[in-house]
């Protein structure tokens, strides 16, 4: 069982009422310029505040700058789906989740069946630790989708990649996402549910492919279904060639599961350390959790901890879940 959550200090406790609160103001309460850093954002599965990540100044700039665009454009037009969409996206990546969470609620009032709004707002639950919001909201995502029968389109990138290629579809982020929340919950079987659903918007590039196939593989093992979980592997990788711009992490990883030889994550590594290196040692410490070195596995889960990598990557929330269910 995870324990309860307790924060440690009443400072962190007044700040992070204050986070709370913000969350029910209106969308024009919302500062559009925010340079604090000590507010916090939400409470680790293990008991600690999160605070917004302090950004270089040439990076806050420009998201700033992205910012400013995204509230002169939705200005112009408030009912936009899109335009609201983009700027809780813009407010996101400058770490004010809860700010990004009002927006995507505002917009449900002028699109109250948006898959995209549910999307997005189910993707910042899960990044503020609130999973039962984040499976409420891509659950009705995906049952729109799948109702309604709503084709799949290419989701523009707030972070373009070097070649400049968006890779993900919304639908397929809705199933990654939602799968993503009850894998988070230690809810396997539901999580290998929905990849089941999703499979038909995971094949648009390579890139999509492995991602959803690391994490299928990961809930494979957390069954404990071991020879499933290979014969899975097998047929995807054996002989397989895959283009990959963006997720080379997530296929580096199921290169090694194949081969058993984990190595390290500096090992692994290929030069975006810096940005997925949560991903590349949740997944060494994930697979030795599954093959029996607990020791292993919890020092690797407390190195993400302890780093100063981003708490809302998706290997860093993973390792707080883990290491929570262990204590």
């Amino acid at each position: 069982m995870r324990p309860p959550i307790i924060l440690p200090c009443l400072a962190a406790f007044v700040s992070l009422l204050a986070a709370c609160a913000s969350r029910s103001n209106s969308i024009d309460s919302i500062p559009r310029t925010d340079d604090q850093v000590e507010i916090v954002e939400a409470t680790s599965l293990l008991g600690e505040p999160l605070t917004r990540p302090e950004l270089n100044p040439e990076t806050r700039a420009r998201l700033q700058a992205n910012l400013d665009d995204a509230w002169l454009t939705w200005q112009q037009d408030r009912t936009d789906e899109m335009a609201t969409i983009w700027l809780g996206r813009r407010l996101a990546y400058l770490g004010r989740y809860n700010d990004a969470i009002a927006t995507f609620t505002h917009g449900f009032r002028h699109h109250p069946d948006s898959h995209k709004l549910l999307r997005h707002r189910g993707h910042r639950y899960i990044t503020l630790r609130q999973f039962d919001d984040a499976i409420s909201d891509l659950s009705r995502a995906a049952a729109l989708i799948e109702s309604r029968n709503i084709p799949d389109q290419i989701e523009p990138d707030g972070a373009p990649n070097d070649q400049n290629i968006p890779l993900s579809t919304t639908n397929a982020n809705v199933y990654y996402h939602l799968a993503l929340a009850h894998y988070l919950k230690n809810e396997y079987e539901q999580a290998l549910a929905v990849h089941d659903r999703g499979e038909p918007f995971n094949q648009t590039n390579d890139d999509q492919r492995v991602s959803h196939a690391y994490w299928r593989y990961r809930a494979l093992r957390e069954l404990d279904r071991d020879d499933e979980a290979r014969r899975f592997l097998h047929w995807l990788m054996d002989g397989a060639w895959y283009f990959i711009i963006e997720n080379h992490a997530y296929h580096t990883l199921l290169l090694a599961y194949t081969t058993q030889d984990l190595g390290t994550a500096a090992q692994l590594d290929d030069g975006d350390g810096a940005i997925y290196a949560p991903t590349y040692l949740y997944g060494i410490a994930a697979e030795h959790h599954a093959i029996g070195d607990t020791d292993k596995a919890r020092a690797l889960y407390q190195q993400i901890i302890d780093s100063d990598a981003s708490w809302a990557a998706f290997g860093y929330i993973a390792a707080e879940a883990r290491l929570a269910d262990m204590n």
